[in-house]
């Protein structure tokens, strides 16, 4: 089950200017002001990730460090609210965002793995001398060969992916769990993936870390899938 995340965010909002709210990375919107002689609309547009603002409340100060929240109705349909303080220039207003866990994740994981890869491709190329970690592993040359592997992923789309439990297992407790259960060979149905997605992410176990280099998201979906900690927890 899907858990909601819940975000309050109190910001000024300009009334005579756009104001662009940055939730975070990969969020984000901007809030447009349409002013008339007593009033003010504001239009919520350019809206980046998947959100939903579903209240909006305006903070007055009542005081010296006490404010009180006035609600503010807010039509979810086409992004508009009224203000009624058009001689300001300025507002306060307190929104309350929800979006979903497993989206947050992914757009965090997706983040922290292209910084990943930016400060492996950096280190690489102050360091020209050595071999790329990427590339020229000897982990990753050992354990890419499937003479001796002992776990079969099938994809959604056919394909077979060799892996080694004692590795798989480090890095995943459901997995380690699915492994205690059954006997050797393994065969694990993971029909939610395709096959370059799943040879990425084990790939990127084995010390190839530009293996998911343009999958990110879906290899972090994967990581998620079956607790693969070093994806989901960089």
């Amino acid at each position: 089950m899907m858990k909601i995340i819940i975000l309050q965010k109190e910001m000024e909002i300009s009334l005579i200017s756009k104001t662009v709210i940055k939730i975070d990375e990969n969020h984000e919107f901007t809030v447009a002001p349409i002013k008339y002689t007593n009033f003010c609309y504001c239009h919520i547009k350019n809206i980046k990730g998947d959100f939903e603002i579903t209240n909006i409340k305006k903070v007055v100060a009542d005081g010296k460090d006490k404010k009180s929240r006035n609600q503010i109705i807010y039509n979810i349909e086409n992004g508009m609210f009224k203000c009624l303080e058009a001689s300001k220039n300025v507002i306060t207003l307190l929104f309350t965002i929800f979006y979903d866990d497993v989206k947050k994740n992914v757009n965090v994981g997706l983040y922290r793995l292209k910084k990943l890869l930016q400060k492996k491709t950096t280190k690489n190329d102050e360091d020209k001398s050595k071999p790329a970690l990427a590339v020229n592993s000897k982990w990753y040359e050992i354990m890419s060969n499937n003479e001796y592997s002992d776990v079969t992923f099938i994809s959604s789309d056919n394909i077979q992916i060799k892996s080694h439990r004692c590795v798989l297992s480090k890095h995943s407790k459901i997995l380690s769990t699915i492994f205690k259960s059954r006997k050797s060979p393994i065969k694990i149905n993971a029909e939610e993936f395709k096959g370059e997605i799943i040879q990425a992410a084990i790939d990127f176990l084995y010390d190839k870390t530009d293996s998911i280099k343009g999958k990110e998201v879906d290899v972090f979906k994967f990581a998620e899938r079956y607790c693969i900690r070093d994806v989901t927890n960089l």
